[in-house]
């Protein structure tokens, strides 16, 4: 085509998404219209009412479908939770039906792991194909072809055939090769749920044991199934291993070699590929062994604190507490999940239906694989470690005080000795304390969701917003009237992912941004806020705020933390995205310590400005802790928040969010950095105190 033939496509193409914007904002009037009319209610009322349903995340059709009016705000925010879990179930029933060209180097890995021969590996693949043909089998486990082949190795020494995969799901001691492939291949766990079922899609050609990324971006992409008769005569075990191509320059007898070594000392070959073991001495490898038993320990130490947790909600005895969580457990609910959903809540009627469950997998933190590679890499640098060294020592933390990769980076704890660290409040502090002090089936929901969190917070925001569901042009345009820049956030979005800055000014800016918004996930836009002009001198590349971290325990706020963050780059100020902080005392409100980043780096002033943060006094201080006190009581059963606020140009405080998983170690670093001084006096005792009867 003719350049002149492209823009007029292009024209057509645009003019013909316009008028289906201008049709979507017809039909919604007259959607609202007809509400209106069957409520018995004024239009400019109904369409209030939708605008504030749309602020919780419902549609306007769905609103009006559901006659929504009739709802209180309490039952309308009830149907979007159960509309959205129904749409999270047929999103995952669409992705058990992936194509895939060629996913052999999974097969082959894992029949190398289980010294499965090709023949065999070509009757499990016939049996696993039909049996999913048979029964539908929903994959939702990222570990199932270990599971499979584990499964089907075992049947064959009891020579009872192959295991049918509906039990081979329920099998929890087969699980090993895909718990490394998310690093990898730089994927969500979650993604790894379409590979299950892509495996399913056909018959699979084995013929290249390190094809993975090839085998997963076909996966991904819906491609054709390329079926094909015969298996490739490549031996199993030529070339790489499994897990010695993460030991630079090893061949396979080296490899082997060294397993053979290992296995000495009592080490299995599995296990010594899990561990990555290649990267320790004899003596390290064992302590490390021993590190990994003791772990143990400190579960159950953690399933007798849950316990308590229990005890102290409820007021049963040790035993009641016990067999109800026993009773949970045996459903797929571990004890933390016990507490985490509120299953002490409900009746023995409800307790007894809830369904069985599949533990989900828990991260420590939103520290992603590349991150982490580079904190390793940072503190071997540092410290003059192998891998294997900076393993052993973190592992070492870890047993003792339930420190996280991020704590262990941030807080230089692996520069501290155990007397030092013993003072600071740690990941495990942050998994308590949410779990003893936030109700998270109750008011969760109005702080994991930010059209949730502006409509039940609205006073506390001093700004204008709206959400991108149903938005058409004019509503837009509408509603950033005046402004010369808002912000998008996603709604579930985290750590400031997602946000971006969008200009507003002229018709070009304007249909700009709300082309920007209306292809973007649900979200709110917000006007953006001018900070105060002091805050704004340290840096004004982004609104900086102060994270406070409150309590409500018996009917009374309590700060417990407070730190001012400030931006380096990008439009927002969060630490983890290469911004500084420094750690506010409570009582005055002045910044007490030099800023640090996010890697434990100290700076005598702000790293680009020059601008002195520490003995900075945050302006009107005393407005700021009596916002969020009353923001703490709006949902009180959230009683542990880290607030983000502002001070903005005319020096009233506002909120920009809550957080329910508030991180200890940004609030903590810069008095661990620059004073070497931690907060388990603080956080310590609301964690582990217990005022209970044995």
């Amino acid at each position: 085509m003719t350049d002149e033939e492209l823009s007029a496509l292009a024209s057509r193409k645009k003019a013909g998404a316009s008028k289906k914007k201008v049709d979507a904002s017809d039909a919604r009037d007259a959607l609202i219209a007809s509400a209106a009319e069957k409520a018995g209610m004024a239009v400019e009322e109904m369409k209030a009412l939708v605008s504030k349903a749309n602020g919780l995340g419902l549609s306007a059709k769905t609103f009006v479908k559901n006659e929504g009016w009739k709802m209180s705000q309490e039952e309308l925010s009830s149907l979007v939770e159960i509309l959205r879990e129904k749409n999270r179930a047929q999103k995952l029933e669409k992705s058990l039906h992936v194509a895939a060209a060629d996913l052999s180097s999974l097969v082959v890995k894992a029949a190398n792991r289980f010294r499965i021969g090709k023949e065999d590996l070509a009757e499990i693949l016939k049996d696993l194909i039909a049996d999913q043909e048979k029964n539908k089998i929903a994959i939702t486990d990222p570990r199932f072809l270990t599971r499979a082949l584990g499964a089907y190795r075992n049947a064959k020494k009891q020579k009872n055939g192959f295991v049918p995969f509906k039990r081979i799901k329920e099998n929890e001691e087969l699980n090993y090769l895909i718990a490394k492939f998310a690093s990898v291949m730089e994927i969500s766990q979650q993604k790894l749920l379409y590979v299950g079922n892509a495996l399913m899609g056909g018959n699979i050609n084995i013929k290249n044991p390190i094809a993975l990324s090839k085998a997963v971006a076909a996966a991904f992409k819906d491609a054709e199934v390329a079926v094909l008769d015969e298996i490739d005569d490549t031996p199993f075990n030529q070339g790489p291993c499994y897990r010695s191509a993460g030991a630079p320059g090893w061949t396979k007898e080296q490899y082997l070699a060294r397993v053979v070594e290992v296995e000495k000392l009592g080490i299995s070959q599995q296990r010594f590929d899990k561990i990555e073991g290649w990267d320790f001495t004899d003596d390290e490898l064992l302590e490390f062994e021993s590190l990994s038993k003791q772990m143990t320990q400190r579960w159950a130490a953690t399933k007798d604190w849950c316990v308590n947790v229990v005890r102290e909600k409820t007021g049963w005895n040790r035993d009641q507490a016990v067999a109800k969580m026993e009773e949970a457990r045996r459903k797929g609910y571990p004890y933390s999940a016990f507490l985490s959903c509120a299953l002490w809540k409900l009746s023995d009627e409800a307790f007894a239906a809830i369904p069985k469950r599949r533990p989900k997998p828990t991260s420590d933190t939103l520290i992603t694989d590349e991150e982490l590679e580079e904190i390793i890499a940072d503190i071997c640098k540092t410290m003059g470690w192998t891998r294997g060294q900076y393993r052993l020592d973190f592992m070492r933390k870890r047993v003792k005080f339930g420190t996280s990769p991020r704590d262990y980076s941030a807080m230089r704890l692996y520069e501290k000795t155990d007397e030092e660290i013993s003072k600071f409040a740690t990941f495990d502090h942050m998994c308590k304390m949410r779990l003893r002090y936030c109700d998270y089936m109750g008011d969760r929901k109005y702080f994991t969701r930010k059209t949730q969190f502006d409509a039940a917070f609205e006073p506390f925001l001093k700004r204008r917003w709206f959400t991108n569901v149903d938005l058409t042009f004019d509503q837009f345009v509408e509603n950033v009237k005046g402004l010369d820049v808002v912000f998008y956030k996603p709604s579930d979005g985290a750590c400031g992912r997602g946000v971006c800055k969008l200009p507003v000014e002229t018709d070009e800016q304007r249909r700009a941004a709300f082309e920007h918004v209306s292809s973007a996930p649900v979200g709110v836009i917000e006007q953006e806020l001018i900070q105060h002009p002091s805050i704004s001198a340290i840096w004004n590349g982004c609104v900086n705020t102060l994270r406070i971290m409150t309590l409500v325990k018996d009917g009374e706020v309590h700060l417990l933390a407070g730190i001012l963050r400030v931006g380096c780059e990008g439009v927002i100020d969060n630490i983890a995205h290469g911004g500084v902080g420094s750690s506010i005392d409570m009582e005055t409100g002045i910044c007490s310590t030099y800023p640090v980043d996010q890697w434990g780096h100290l700076f005598e002033v702000h790293p680009i400005t020059k601008a002195p943060m520490k003995d900075f006094q945050i302006p009107n201080w005393d407005k700021v802790v009596s916002l969020v006190k009353e923001a703490a009581m709006v949902k009180p059963d959230m009683a542990y928040v880290g607030w983000d606020v502002t001070v903005t140009a005319d020096g009233e405080p506002a909120i920009i969010e809550g957080n329910t998983d508030p991180a200890i170690w940004i609030i903590q670093i810069p008095w661990a950095v620059s004073e070497n001084v931690g907060m388990e006096n603080i956080f310590g005792p609301l964690v582990y105190d217990f005022d209970l009867e044995d």
